[in-house]
């Protein structure tokens, strides 16, 4: 598991009330698959995931949107969910884009 928080750690400005997307480039080998979340509400609970499907040894992305909360910290969450040896979900870019009012 990797986790981060965006504007502590990342140094992102992250504005109350806007709405934001998340963009993971991913790859997964053997079976593996996991999933994205964004830990955006009080007590870091999850506000959206994405699942982080099995790819083929192929690179994908996956999509998802928050709206941050006033004085609640954001933690980005990816995770494999895949358990034996040799599955492998690799993490390729995460992008954070501020959506459109």
């Amino acid at each position: 598991m990797a986790l981060a928080e965006l504007e502590r750690e990342l140094g992102l400005e992250l504005q109350p009330g806007r709405s934001y997307r998340v963009r993971v480039g991913y790859m997964t080998r053997n079976e593996a698959h996991g999933v994205c979340v964004v830990q955006a509400r009080e007590g870091f609970k999850g506000q959206a995931n994405v699942k982080l499907a099995h790819t083929g040894e192929a690179w994908r992305t996956a999509d998802v949107t928050f709206v941050r909360q006033e004085d609640v910290p954001v933690r980005l969450v990816i995770d494999n969910m895949s358990v034996g040896e040799g599955n492998t979900l690799l993490i390729r870019s995460v992008e954070v884009i501020e959506l459109p009012e």
